[in-house]
């Protein structure tokens, strides 16, 4: 994995999770992975 892709990736954890409940995707769905 690139440091690109590791940022990439970061940069979308910390985005609104795609669901609506309207927490982070990593404090969500994002726990699920």
């Amino acid at each position: 994995m690139s440091l690109t892709s590791k940022a990439d990736a970061c940069k979308r954890r910390n985005e609104p999770c795609p669901c609506g409940s309207g927490k982070k995707f990593r404090k969500c769905c994002g726990m699920a992975h």
